[in-house]
């Protein structure tokens, strides 16, 4: 008798790059699942082979090494702007940014900066103040808990992406939401990003208020006053976002101002 075997072959090329962001412990996972299907295609006597497709360039970065993980890029401030009016919420400090990405006055840095008010944003207290949150993709599950630990009220700004372990957590804390659109029209890349050629994270992009469990009085006082606070929380958010030109003016006043007292 001549055993027949089966062939199988899948062709590949560089247009879709795919990776699992959760890594770490689904790692073991995914191994298991390679060696169990080499098993079966011995099982079966089925001959796989792959072919790579030159000549391809890259679109949609899904793969680890190309998404930008880290948060090197930031939300334009027009979105937010228009998100807070119509939300009716005033953030009184960024969480996880730096001077330059920085969307409220006080801000917490993610490396140490003089001008920030802590390095680490977890660290600082979020139950008397309204934190804006966007924090890097491995950090959206600590700041869920973060929130529903300490049940402080805060905006956060995040990617609509239901099948991670974390969305679950954040329907149960979210008070209202607003979908803008797409994260490659409303994100804007950083210096860094732009050397790097990193990709922004795929999907849309939503702005929520989320509210943890031991401060629920506040969500009923904030459903009754929407109304009557619109033109004054939207005057609060105007004065309390910084535009990158703000920031950049700042930074050159404050060169001047060091270069006055040298000649001095």
């Amino acid at each position: 008798n001549i055993e027949t075997n089966i062939s199988m072959r899948t062709e590949t090329d560089n247009s879709v790059a795919a990776f699992n962001i959760q890594k770490g412990a689904t790692a073991i996972q995914l191994a298991n699942l390679i060696d169990r299907v080499i098993q079966e295609a011995e099982a079966f006597k089925i001959q796989i082979s792959a072919r790579y497709v030159p000549r391809m360039d890259n679109t949609i970065a899904d793969s680890q090494f190309r998404l930008e993980t880290g948060r090197i890029y930031m939300i334009n401030c027009q979105i937010l702007t228009e998100a807070l009016y119509q939300l009716q919420v005033c953030p009184s400090i960024d969480a996880f940014t730096n001077r330059r990405n920085r969307k409220c006055r006080r801000f917490c840095s993610l490396i140490v900066d003089l001008w920030a008010i802590k390095q680490d944003g977890l660290s600082s207290a979020w139950n008397r103040e309204v934190p804006l949150i966007h924090p890097q993709i491995p950090l959206i599950q600590r700041s869920h808990n973060k929130i529903s630990n300490e049940g402080c009220l805060a905006v956060f700004i995040h990617h609509c992406w239901n099948a991670q372990p974390w969305w679950v957590d954040l329907q149960s804390i979210k008070v209202n939401s607003i979908i803008f659109g797409q994260c490659k029209e409303l994100l804007e890349a950083g210096s860094r990003m732009k050397k790097k050629r990193r990709h922004m994270p795929a999907g849309l992009l939503q702005i929520s208020i989320v509210e943890g469990k031991k401060e629920k009085m506040f969500t009923k006082q904030y459903k009754n006053k929407r109304f009557q606070r619109k033109q004054a929380q939207k005057e609060q958010s105007v004065a309390s976002i910084v535009s990158s030109v703000d920031i950049d003016e700042e930074l050159v006043n404050i060169k001047k101002t060091g270069s006055k007292q040298e000649e001095i």
